[in-house]
């Protein structure tokens, strides 16, 4: 593929044996939830990855994935709602980005399920909530 991206990472590892690994397409739904201490975007996102190398590109894994960004008021707003979502429907943070989850739920490079290297804390004033 030739592009700006393309060419900066061939500039940057110092090669042009590069080749793609991994296709990720994916759909988003976003709404903003407002109130009068302020408002968050949040984007669900559905994720289907392919092994690049397979010409028929179908998917080969999925994936689930929900943000909450503070588009106004105080940092503590996304804080607790993002502690709420976590509480109420049983998730969890993620450290990984989408590749490297998708890497690992195709099985490129022989890799296992990324695992973070330390349990995530939350901030202290949200631990003790």
């Amino acid at each position: 593929m030739d592009c700006d991206i393309a060419r900066a990472a061939i500039a940057y590892a110092g090669t042009a044996d590069l080749r793609p690994v991994l296709l990720a397409s994916n759909q988003r739904e976003t709404w903003t939830v407002a109130s009068t201490q302020g408002s968050l975007k949040m984007c669900f996102d559905w994720v289907h990855y392919s092994d690049a190398a397979d010409e028929s590109a179908s998917a080969v894994a999925e994936d689930y994935e929900l943000e909450v960004e503070l588009q106004r008021g105080p940092r503590s707003l996304v804080n607790e709602a993002a502690l709420y979502l976590s509480r109420r429907y049983g998730l969890s943070p993620q450290l990984c980005s989408k590749y490297e989850r998708g890497v690992s739920l195709i099985g490129a490079f022989g890799c296992e399920t990324f695992a973070p290297a330390a349990e995530p804390s939350l901030e202290p004033a949200l631990a003790a909530v």
